[in-house]
């Protein structure tokens, strides 16, 4: 995965999002990055370091009228295939 300039560890999923709300899907997207290098002994600073320019882009996104960020109006469903 590369972050900026910056090389670390690779991440691998099986996800897909769908969705007619591209804030969400970023903000659902992000927060499914971080918990993941959680995951995999990053600690709070390596995460908050990109948290604040994601939230500074999901802010003006909102902003815009382009969607929204609030968890709580974000209805995520989880689908298990296979």
């Amino acid at each position: 995965m590369v972050l900026g300039d910056e090389w670390t560890s690779k991440v691998t999923g099986d996800s897909i999002f769908m969705t007619f709300d591209p804030v969400a899907h970023d903000a659902c997207g992000f927060k499914l990055w971080s918990d993941t290098v959680k995951q995999q002994g990053n600690d709070d600073a390596f995460v908050q370091r990109y948290a604040d320019k994601a939230n500074s882009w999901l802010s003006h996104a909102v902003e815009l009228g382009l969607g929204t960020s609030d968890p709580a109006k974000i209805e995520l469903v989880e689908q298990k295939i296979g």
